[in-house]
């Protein structure tokens, strides 16, 4: 499972720095062409204290890892938290992710 998220400073900012960008409801939403799937999650200290930044973090890759099939296998994403993520549902973020990378950016 590990194998979904970025974990390299140097594999975000080659994300952050060449990316398209598309903003949503809770997200700025970096992502670029890549032959593999791979999402990393940004939730900066605007967002809350490290439980609310943890609790939000927590959220989001549970929804990555329940929608990781129907999500294009061809992008890496670095996902930016704004800070009106920290009081959303997780259905409401669910949401908000769905439409955004399956709908807009493209699914299987």
């Amino acid at each position: 499972m590990n194998d979904l998220f970025i974990t390299k400073t140097s594999e975000y900012n080659f994300v952050y720095k060449n990316a398209n960008t598309l903003y949503s409801k809770f997200f700025v939403i970096k992502y670029i062409n890549s032959d593999h799937f791979r999402v990393g999650i940004i939730v900066s200290k605007k967002v809350g204290n490290s439980v609310v930044r943890h609790s939000v973090k927590r959220k989001v890759k549970e929804v990555i890892r329940n929608n990781s099939k129907i999500i294009s296998q061809k992008f890496n994403f670095v996902l930016i938290s704004k800070p009106n993520s920290s009081s959303a549902s997780f259905s409401s973020l669910n949401k908000d992710l769905y439409i955004n990378l399956v709908k807009k950016i493209g699914g299987k």
